[in-house]
């Protein structure tokens, strides 16, 4: 099957879980540092959190935005956060260096920091 149809899919799955689901608070940390220094500082993440209920461990997505590692910074992700965490989900939306700042495999390695430093 095409990746459209399954990308569209996924959207769907989760619209329909998130609209389903009841709508919680969210805690919401800004520019948690993480992984290499970029030359502007050091890499960061925002993470969005359920504040309520609290139910043990929760299931984490990373956001990584697009852009084909030239353009884009994490605030790409904040449209997401909301339907995830009202869905029960913390939410994760990264920066990593793009290649104007450094050569590849910096960003498919920033990338895989926080998915390591979560686990």
């Amino acid at each position: 099957m095409s990746r459209i149809w399954w990308l569209s899919l996924c959207f769907f799955l989760i619209h329909l879980l998130a609209s389903s689901s009841p709508v919680f608070a969210q805690k919401i940390s800004r520019n948690v540092p993480y992984g290499a220094q970029s030359t502007s500082g050091p890499l960061t993440l925002d993470v969005y959190e359920p504040t309520s209920p609290p139910s043990g461990m929760r299931p984490l997505v990373i956001f990584v935005h697009g852009g084909g590692f030239r353009a884009g910074d994490k605030s790409q992700g904040t449209p997401y956060a909301t339907e995830f965490t009202s869905a029960g989900f913390v939410f994760a939306s990264i920066d990593y260096r793009l290649t104007g700042e450094a050569i590849f495999p910096a960003a498919p390695t920033d990338v895989s920091k926080p998915i390591i430093e979560f686990i």
